[in-house]
């Protein structure tokens, strides 16, 4: 994201002509979690919690009669965790793309045309 002579000119200055240091301190500045970002964080932890939650309810709730199993009663709503785990998994994936794409010095928000303003970083 850096241009050369920014980095330059701030290794210059700044860290005694080191680009490493300068880089890494000049990224450090967008790591910063922003209070949107956190919130969305925070709920889907929070579902994939409820979610370990019922299913460790589930499979360790005693059975009622001799018909039904408790996996039974479990797998009757499996499309309502198949479809957490997809947007966990899409959320997952996102961040570790992002990450990557960080780490390789990818261009990664002219790619998939992402609003200057409102940069994606992999938390």
């Amino acid at each position: 994201m850096l241009s050369d002579g920014v980095l330059t000119f701030y290794a210059d200055v700044f860290c005694n002509g080191q680009k490493m240091d300068a880089k890494k301190e000049l990224n450090a500045q967008h790591n910063k979690i922003r209070i949107k970002d956190a919130v969305q964080i925070a709920f889907f932890v929070g579902m994939i919690v409820i979610s370990i939650v019922f299913f460790i309810f589930f499979l360790l709730y005693p059975e009622q009669s001799h018909h039904e199993k408790p996996w039974d009663m479990l797998s009757s709503g499996i499309e309502t965790y198949i479809f957490t785990m997809v947007i966990v998994f899409i959320l997952f994936s996102t961040a570790v793309c992002i990450q990557i794409f960080r780490k390789c010095s990818v261009n990664y928000t002219f790619i998939f045309e992402i609003d200057s303003k409102h940069k994606i970083i992999h938390h």
